[in-house]
């Protein structure tokens, strides 16, 4: 194994090189005969030559991937060219740039197993690559959004950027002129600086526009995404702080774009290198790529990755997709594809790999079969090349089922089994199931009579802090009161009304602050029929963990108090709290949550939209399994809720 670390550098990237055998035979001296060998392998069980003068032929292989990203700033405009460019007074200044699709760290296995074909493991040299990770480069200053000092925020370190395109001196400094302009810029810290900063040479922006960083191909589809600020100055616009200096009157816009290539050879290849060109826009990115064997033979790309590489590429409405999502209750899927060069045959051939998950029409069209994971295949009749798409079938969100408790609702409105698929097929995580009934039963509020099921936030509200439930200390009862602990353990609906709580706590005028930063929680779930982010009743509580983490329960004793009878529950019950049960701790069910993607309860407690009188109002306690009620003024954390 031959161990490597990339460096995002120019002046100290380096590349790698490795041999393997050129010829097919070898001549050995016992029994006189010629021993096979396998061009593009390694020499294995050579025995001893015929000859003195015989010799051992090598090839030698780039086991990288040769990188360069050019970037220039594009007006969003038809023409690209430098006579229609931004706006002298505008400026983009690269924040930071992740690639997925390539490694940084690896061991390259010499005992390569395909003929010529770089066998690179991770780091340590027992597994594959890593799948999926993202490599990002960061210029490491703030960008005026994060502070006022302008000092490096302390979670990012320069990683290789080019001074030249990030905003690292004022506006005005005579001796540089940062931002990308028209005029294409190396992405990557050069090696060399100009000898004149602001009259660089031909010969110095040429030079630097060609040097390159070495990477690990993983054969994995390729994603870039890029972070960048547009500043456009304008007199009428007011003054602005940025990195903690004035800039004149400016105005700045933070942008994140990300761009897709995938499919079956179009990620990165050993011995191949590639020069992405990235024209960065206010409301777009710009995308080409040329690809040069180290051979030269260079082939100009329009967004196949690489061009010079026969490929296929299955298409979803018109967008390439390697993966997707459909339920048994959805209508068929329409594939297309398309097959590269675009001179061959276009026909394809559809299959699945499992017909009982998926069937698939000689066009293209996907029907569910059942729930599950498939692969979608379209092979090209002209070259045998093949496409594939991961296919998952799982329930929607209006066929949620109890059986769903403990998996995730996604943005898209789609069930996954936990936030790592849910991003595998191009979505996030909304929230946690955590109950599931039948229509009506998760809220009593007249609007929502058709929602059958609670979902947590997967990360506590108001940025994990604490906070007051409302911030005076006597306020009128303006949700369903609860005012007796012995009626917790009755199944009166007035008590499942965290939608209503919430709607009216946060439009009474009174700052009731739990309410509002539950409904203020910043996870999008757009997309399908829900109720938003609200803060949970007591009740809602308590249907949520006690169907996520269902106990036995037992004649328990709550200080001061008489034993209470065992109850059991059904979906047309309220499934109660139980005392001081150690199930209802963060201790406990801090493993369920974090298991599917959920960051764990605080093991203290948290505020419901339930009051019990004018001063408290009613606690979770995932300390120790306690319901109780608390100043209204104390200081709690929120977890926020929503139905669907």
């Amino acid at each position: 194994l031959v161990k490597y670390i990339a460096n995002f550098n120019t002046a100290n990237t380096v590349d790698l090189c490795w041999g393997v055998n050129a010829g097919t035979t070898w001549a050995k001296i016992q029994g006189g005969t010629s021993q096979t060998m396998t061009a593009g392998l390694p020499w294995l069980d050579v025995e001893h030559p015929q000859t003195t003068t015989q010799k051992m032929n090598f090839t030698f292989k780039h086991a990288l991937a040769q990188l360069n990203v050019r970037i220039d700033a594009d007006p969003d405009i038809t023409a690209h060219d430098a006579a229609t460019a931004l706006d002298a007074n505008t400026k983009i200044y690269v924040r930071s740039i992740s690639f997925t699709g390539i490694a940084l760290k690896g061991a390259l296995n010499l005992n390569n197993t395909t003929a010529n074909e770089a066998l690179w493991l991770d780091y340590s040299g027992t597994t594959d690559l890593p799948y999926g990770e993202s490599v990002t480069v960061k210029d490491g200053r703030r960008d005026g959004r994060e502070g006022t000092t302008g000092a490096e925020a302390s979670n990012e370190t320069p990683a290789g950027l080019n001074a030249d395109i990030v905003q690292s001196k004022a506006w005005d400094d005579a001796d540089v002129t940062p931002g990308v302009t028209a005029v294409p810029v190396n992405l990557f810290n050069p090696s060399t600086a100009f000898a004149d900063p602001l009259n660089p040479t031909d010969d110095e922006i040429a030079a630097r526009l060609a040097e390159p960083v070495y990477v690990i191909p993983t054969g994995e589809a390729m994603t870039v995404t890029i972070v960048y600020d547009v500043e456009t100055a304008n007199p009428n616009l007011s003054s602005y702080l940025s990195d903690g200096k004035t800039h004149g009157a400016s105005i700045e816009n933070k942008i994140t774009k990300t761009i897709y290539y995938g499919g079956e050879g179009m990620s990165l290849v050993s011995g191949n290198k590639y020069i992405l060109s990235l024209h960065l826009g206010m409301n777009s990115v710009k995308f080409n790529a040329d690809v040069d064997e180290w051979d030269n033979h260079v082939v100009n790309g329009s967004g196949w990755l690489p061009e010079n590489i026969s490929a296929v590429r299955i298409l979803n409405n018109g967008v390439q997709a390697t993966h997707a999502t459909m339920s048994l209750t959805d209508a068929t899927l329409a594939l297309t594809g398309d097959v590269h060069p675009s001179a061959a045959d276009q026909t394809l051939t559809w299959t699945s790999s499992d017909p009982a998950v998926a069937t698939v029409a000689a066009n293209g069209t996907v029907t569910a079969g059942a729930d599950g994971e498939c692969n979608i295949i379209a092979t090209s009749t002209a070259t045998g090349k093949t496409a594939t798409m991961k296919l998952l079938v799982t329930h929607k969100y209006s066929d949620v089922v109890a059986g769903d408790v403990g998996k995730i609702i996604a943005a898209n409105g789609y069930i996954y089994t936990n936030t790592t698929q849910a991003a595998e097929y191009g979505t996030s995580g909304a929230g946690l199931i955590c109950y599931a009934g039948a229509a009506g039963d998760v809220d009593k509020d007249a609007g929502a009579a058709s929602y059958k099921a609670l979902a947590l936030a997967l990360t506590d509200a108001n940025d994990g802090a604490t906070c007051q439930w409302c911030d005076v200390t006597t306020n009128s009862c303006l949700t369903n009161k609860l005012t007796d602990y012995d009626n917790l353990y009755v199944t009166e609906s007035s008590y499942q009304s965290g939608i209503a709580n919430t709607t009216t706590l946060i439009g009474d005028g009174h700052t009731h602050v739990a309410a509002q930063v539950a409904h203020d929680y910043a996870v999008t779930i757009t997309g399908f029929t829900n109720s938003g982010w609200f803060l949970p009743s007591i009740s809602q509580w308590n249907m949520m963990i006690k169907t996520f983490a269902p106990t036995s329960e037992s004649d328990v004793t709550w200080p001061g108090q008489t034993a209470y009878p065992t109850r059991l529950h059904n979906n047309s019950d309220i499934p109660m709290w139980t005392w001081t049960n150690a199930g209802y701790t963060a201790a406990t069910l801090n493993p369920l949550l974090t298991a599917v993607g959920a960051t764990g309860l605080q093991s203290n407690y948290y505020w419901s939209s339930t009051e019990d009188s004018t001063t408290r109002a009613w606690l979770v306690g995932f300390n120790d399994g306690f319901v109780s009620n608390g100043v209204k003024t104390y200081e709690r954390y929120v977890r926020a809720a929503f139905a669907f």
